[in-house]
């Protein structure tokens, strides 16, 4: 299984690659790790939903339910990821 560290990486350069005011879904980052291994991405996704919460508490991205920033507290169910947006 990835690591911590291989996840929040993973996660900012897809971001990144998305580009800016783009979204990504927690599911991207999974397949992008599991090599679109269905059984294998499954598994990845609560550890990646830890670790979105640590990239959103740190600033580092957005967490977005309905197009809208969600607190790290207030995230539920479905959701996507982005930069913070500049200015």
């Amino acid at each position: 299984m990835a690591s911590e560290t291989e996840i929040e990486e993973t996660t900012l350069r897809l971001l990144a690659k998305a580009g800016p005011g783009k979204t990504i879904a927690p599911m991207d980052v999974a397949v992008a790790l599991s090599s679109n291994d269905e059984k294998e991405w499954r598994k990845l996704m609560a550890v990646i939903k830890l670790a979105s919460k640590r990239l959103a508490t740190s600033g580092q991205i957005e967490l977005l339910r309905h197009n809208k920033p969600v607190p790290v507290a207030e995230l539920r169910g479905l959701y996507r990821m982005r930069l913070p947006l500049v200015g």
